[in-house]
C-alpha cells in the first residue's frame, strides 16, 4: 500500500501514471494526479510524485502467488531444513 496523503492509501500495483499538477492548478493539498487501474478519473495525492515513487519501489510485490509456490532460491525446488554446521558435520556425527 502507498500512502497518497491524507488518508488515501492505493496498492502499489494498481497504480498506472504519476503526473505532477504544474503551478496554475495546484493549492492546498493537491501536488500529484495518480493514475489508478480500474478507476475513471485520477485520485489527488498531496504527496510528490518522487515519494510516491519511492514507497512504490519498497512495497512488498502483492501478486497472485503463483501455483506450486517453489522456492525462488532454489531451482530445483523447495528450500530443505538443513542443521546448523551443514553437511560436513551431519557426516561427522554418523562416523561417530
Amino acid at each position: 500500500m502507498v500512502a497518497l496523503g491524507y488518508g488515501k492509501y492505493v496498492r502499489a500495483a494498481d497504480i498506472v501514471a504519476l503526473i505532477p499538477i504544474e503551478d496554475a492548478e495546484r493549492g492546498d493539498g493537491r501536488r500529484t494526479y495518480v493514475y489508478v487501474a480500474g478507476l475513471d478519473a485520477p485520485v489527488v495525492a498531496s504527496r510528490s510524485e518522487r515519494a510516491i515513487l519511492a514507497d512504490m519501489g519498497r512495497a512488498p510485490n502483492l501478486g497472485p502467488v503463483p501455483t506450486g509456490a517453489a522456492d525462488m532460491h532454489r531451482p530445483g525446488g523447495a528450500r530443505r531444513w538443513r542443521r546448523p554446521g551443514g553437511a560436513r558435520a551431519a557426516a561427522d556425527r554418523r562416523r561417530a
